[in-house]
């Protein structure tokens, strides 16, 4: 499709759910009576080589704000912010085109220090840090931020009394440039922007109690602009030293867009880029909802994004599956695995008795089963190490047929195919 869109009437009898970039697992269509299809835009730029770089380069010459020499002090250390393994941003290049410019208007190697955004993800490894940072990353410092290692952090002040965690490189900088991606997201509406500072660089009482607030005292939906978490981001932003950013705007095979500039300014022009590429419109709620969680394969806390975006889209009552490799497994989040199983009154339970190890783990785990409480939710791998595992109510399962079948075994009256994670489904009626 040329466009992100839906498709009423599909003319394949087999359809074909994505499970990986070149995997897919076939379904027979025939037992739904209406079919809706929806991917995000094709990529308008590759992910690598030159066509990209003079992408980056446009962007910082046409900066949102300040250029790139009016935000930097070229007197001081500039630490230079990147997502970790989990995104798919051409950081590597990005850092090439940024590393030249810097250099350009006089900042050293010495000044320069790569600081690796990891929230509270897994330290990367060596090969994924080499794939990472490229060639800059062997000229320059690189430091994988630990989000519960107190050594290295200190308190940069309170917001809506919530203590604010840095990762300590972050203190000495006399500017902080960002990198990262821009897609619709559950806890803060859109990621970008000042969200590789928070979560990525604070610390783990920080992450755990915004997140709480976002998802147990706020309603926040993807693809919303204003919202109190995307204002304490930006806030957390600002005590960080944030003055640049670089934003990508992904889709499956490649990127959509780039922006740079001053950080709120570059997130609504990639906002915009984004809400053009994944918007994809339906007429109503559907009966079954099927979401590749593609791109986001590594473990279930990645690709049970997956859930919050067919949430938006999927009728009381009705069955919402995702579909997802597991490339790593459920992930090293045992907590969120074990709560999955637990009412939503059972999870704050626990979380108001201050007694987990991973509170953080318990609030995701609490806004996937409150989707529970009004649909049916199966996951469908194909990891074949966790076929059969008790998981939301039902097994892990490799076959979505079957799913479909236990689910409606007289036929589904409406169903959506959501071909990656990047779709941001939404309901249009006629007036």
């Amino acid at each position: 499709m040329s466009i992100a869109e839906t498709i009423p009437e599909s003319d394949y009898d087999t359809l074909k759910v994505r499970m990986t970039a070149s995997d897919f697992i076939s379904i027979d269509r025939s037992a739904m009576k209406r079919l809706y299809i929806a991917q995000s835009r094709p990529a308008v730029l590759p992910k690598y080589g030159e066509t990209l770089r003079k992408a980056i380069e446009g962007a910082l010459d046409d900066s949102c704000g300040r250029s790139l020499a009016e935000a930097v002090d070229v007197s001081r250390p500039v630490m230079l912010v990147i997502d970790d393994h989990t995104r798919g941003t051409p950081t590597s290049l990005a850092l090439e085109v940024l590393y030249e410019r810097l250099r350009s208007i006089g900042v050293s190697d010495d000044q320069m220090t790569i600081l690796v955004s990891a929230g509270t993800h897994r330290p990367m490894n060596a090969e994924e840090v080499r794939s990472k940072t490229g060639d800059v990353g062997k000229r320059l410092e690189i430091v994988l931020h630990d989000c519960s290692d107190p050594n290295g952090l200190f308190l940069a002040g309170k917001i809506d009394e919530i203590p604010v965690w840095l990762n300590k490189r972050l203190k000495d900088a006399g500017t902080v440039i960002g990198i990262g991606s821009v897609v619709a997201h559950k806890f803060s509406g859109w990621s970008g922007g000042a969200k590789i500072i928070c979560p990525g660089l604070t610390g783990y009482e920080t992450i755990y109690r915004c997140h709480y607030k976002s998802i147990v005292e706020e309603r926040i939906v993807p693809g919303q602009r204003e919202n109190w978490f995307r204002s304490f981001i930006n806030r957390v932003g600002d005590l960080a030293g944030l003055k640049f950013c670089i934003n990508f705007v992904p889709t499956v095979g490649g990127i959509v867009g780039v922006a740079a500039g001053e950080p709120w300014g570059t997130l609504s022009r990639s906002i915009s880029l984004a809400e053009n590429a994944m918007s994809a419109c339906f007429p109503e709620k559907l009966d079954l909802v099927m979401v590749s969680s593609f791109p986001a394969t590594t473990d279930l806390w990645q690709s049970g994004k997956g859930f919050y975006i067919g949430e938006m889209l999927v009728r009381n009552g009705g069955t919402l599956v995702l579909v997802t490799p597991l490339d790593e497994g459920l992930g090293d989040h045992p907590d969120f695995i074990e709560l999955l199983d637990r009412k939503p009154s059972d999870i704050l339970g626990l979380l108001d008795s201050n007694k987990l190890s991973d509170p953080l783990a318990a609030v995701a785990a609490y806004a996937i089963r409150r989707i529970g409480e009004r649909c049916r939710l199966r996951i469908v791998t194909s990891n074949a190490a966790l076929h059969g595992q008790p998981l939301l109510g039902a097994p892990i399962t490799g076959d979505l047929a079957s799913v479909v079948l236990e689910a409606f075994p007289s036929g589904c009256g409406s169903a959506a195919q959501l071909n990656d994670s990047y779709v941001l489904p939404k309901i249009v009626t006629k007036a």
